[in-house]
């Protein structure tokens, strides 16, 4: 099979899906809303409108026809409207568009107090100034009580225009493996809440992470919220993470359950089938119908999560998974949007823990210590802890597949495999519409640093690509992208996966417009291939002088102490002291046993390790109104 059969065949199974859907949808009357403004409103009956401060604009601002809805200045909240005959078993998907900036939300309220708000913020489209939006519509438990309504908001110093709103209720299908999950209302209200609460905010932090009970067809489960951004919960159907005393999906205790999109689409399935042929040790990731408390089956991402049984699990032995902190980081980029010039140390403020930290600080301490030690040792500069060959398969299947987002310091999750080597573990590699796809600067191979005159400002540009200065790893690197890109190889590896990739495209596409093609894979291989033997050619001293442009630790920290950032202020325990680092672009005071000591910014001190002392006081040397209690952390940090 030829590459341009091969471009041929799959469109041509996406068809046929879509008509073998259609053929197991039940016959059923769907609800169809279509507002394309050439008569108003007047003509839509399941559409109330009771605030509308827009008129019907007919100068040809319009995506079709010759009318869209124009929305004045001088006014914020332009036009709200019931949205009548929602059901709450009912999955649907709205489209609209936008000229100018807009705000589109579905909105539920009972008693009149707001229950949930959904954000169209997707951008799927744009067209002559036009931008297309879509959102996926599902309420949980609402019921005759319930008011849902279309809420349309603008900025008040522009002009904006909206047309053809289209909302169309999903199909069910008969479908005989669907996962029951299932929350009674007392439980389902505090997820709704921490959801609300998140959502109304830029990023899901911990406080909002908080478990709550239900089961899974009929088995107990805790579950909670997952994600950083709040992509993860804008729409109807949350990303939750599951856990479980006792195994509750192919021979897994949690695991999390999010949308195709979430991963975009076969993509994150194509890399992770990628980097298990090829002897990496990867998350189990799948696609399963899951029935949200009591809705339509939903097609859904199960992924994987880690434990201290992961390794065990998948390789027979035991061996902590690690990690590094990362919460802090996110709030400091909500900051930095408004704050242009905001920077501050993110790496050097973070520390190495393990997944089942209970387990990890007390009978696998010993097991963590070694771990965290050996990829401390990588971090400050010995290679040779690193296992070259899985780490050179990584690069190479990041390569082919853009899954730069994994490489992320934040996202990189690792091992100490049997040889005593740091092995990585492939995860989150990709990011709705490939938005982290461009992180290699447009260059087909990960690591070919001609023509970069600065050291980019990426996560990615941490410690991981360090591997590279060493020519010995280059030769296995390039031995794996010759062999990941070969024809042959691919052709095989995508034919094997025909049939799964069909049902991907099946069952997401109702919900979801998407590149349903893998001519990705062959484009990208096709430049790698071409541009190999440049790459190896490449002279070491390239190598050296790019890695040399690397900023130096504790380099430039300008944030406030505000309480959001706070966290930049760190205090962990390693061996006999305790290293207190600070982030920010303060100086503050340490006290402690009633002791003071300064901390300059941008520095970290060293304390002698008290076992009694938990807690340090943080004070702003300038501002001594400001203070906090810090935490002591009991693992690693990065840095020595």
């Amino acid at each position: 099979m030829n590459f341009k059969l091969l471009a041929f065949i799959l469109p041509i199974l996406f068809l046929a899906c879509s008509a073998s859907n259609k053929a197991n949808q039940k016959d059923q009357e769907l609800l169809q809303i279509k507002v394309n403004f050439e008569e108003g409103l007047t003509d839509v009956s399941s559409i109330k409108t009771y605030v509308n401060k827009c008129q019907i604009d007919s100068i040809s601002k319009t995506i079709e026809g010759n009318k869209s809805l124009y929305l004045p200045k001088g006014e914020n909240e332009v036009f709200k409207a019931e949205l009548l005959g929602i059901e709450s078993s009912k999955i649907y998907r709205l489209s609209y568009w936008s000229k100018h900036k807009t705000v589109f939300k579905i909105v539920t309220s009972k008693d009149g107090k707001e229950r949930t708000t959904l954000w169209a913020n997707r951008e799927v489209e744009k067209n002559s100034g036009w931008v297309k939006k879509e959102l996926i519509i599902h309420l949980p438990m609402i019921d005759q009580n319930s008011k849902t309504e279309i809420v349309i908001n603008k900025p008040k110093d522009i002009e904006a225009w909206v047309d053809d709103i289209i909302i169309g209720e999903i199909p069910k299908y008969d479908i005989d493996n669907i996962f029951q999950l299932n929350i009674d209302t007392e439980e389902f209200l505090k997820l709704q809440k921490h959801r609300e609460n998140a959502a109304h905010s830029s990023i899901i932090t911990s406080k909002n992470k908080k478990w709550i009970k239900g089961t899974l067809n009929d088995q107990k489960v805790k579950m909670k919220l997952k994600g950083d951004w709040t992509d993860h919960i804008s729409e109807g159907i949350w990303s939750l993470k599951l856990s479980s005393k006792e195994e509750i999906f192919d021979g897994q205790k949690s695991f999390n359950i999010q949308t195709p999109l979430v991963r975009n689409f076969h993509k994150e399935w194509i890399f992770f089938e990628l980097c298990k042929e090829n002897g990496l040790t990867a998350p189990d990731f799948d696609f399963q119908h899951v029935s949200y408390y009591g809705s339509d089956p939903f097609y859904c991402a199960f992924e994987g999560n880690f434990s201290h049984h992961f390794v065990e699990r998948k390789l027979g032995y035991k061996s902590p998974v690690l990690r590094f902190y990362e919460d802090h980081i996110f709030p400091y980029y909500v900051y930095s949007w408004s704050h242009l010039d905001a920077h501050s140390l993110k790496f050097e403020t973070s520390y190495i823990y393990p997944y089942d930290d209970d387990y990890y600080n007390e009978k696998g301490r010993g097991s963590f210590e070694k771990s965290a030690e050996a990829l401390r040792e990588l971090i400050d500069g010995n290679l040779k802890v690193a296992d070259y060959d899985k780490w050179a398969t990584l690069f190479a299947i990041t390569s082919l597949t853009k899954s730069f987002h994994g490489l992320a310091w934040h996202n990189q999750r690792f091992f100490l495999n049997k040889n005593n080597k740091i092995e990585p573990i492939p995860y989150d590699g990709n990011t709705p519409a490939g938005a982290a796809e461009s992180w290699n600067y447009g260059k087909p191979i990960l690591g070919d640093f001609r023509g970069q005159n600065e050291y980019p400002n990426n996560p990615m540009y941490i410690f991981q690509l360090n591997l590279l200065k060493d020519s010995a790893f280059r030769v296995i690197y390039t031995q794996k992208l010759a062999e990941i890109s070969n024809t042959e190889y691919l052709q095989n590896f995508i034919s094997k996966r025909l049939p799964k990739l069909s049902e991907i495209y099946r069952f997401a596409s109702p919900y979801y417009d998407f590149d349903t093609s893998v001519t990705y894979l062959t484009q990208n291989a096709e430049r790698i291939t071409k541009a190999l033997p440049e790459f190896k050619s490449l002279p070491n001293s390239l190598f050296n002088e790019f890695f040399f442009k690397a900023p130096k630790q504790f380099e430039g920290a300008n944030i406030p102490l505000e309480k959001k950032l706070q966290d930049f202020v760190i205090a962990i325990r390693d061996g006999d002291k305790i290293k207190v680092i600070n982030g920010t672009g303060k100086d503050v005071k340490v006290e402690f046993s009633e002791k003071s000591e300064l901390l300059l910014n941008n520095s970290f001190i060293e304390i002698d390790n008290q076992k009694e002392l938990n807690q340090l006081k943080v004070i702003q040397n300038d501002d001594p109104k400001i203070t906090f209690q810090i935490e002591i952390v009991n693992w690693t940090p990065v840095i020595k």
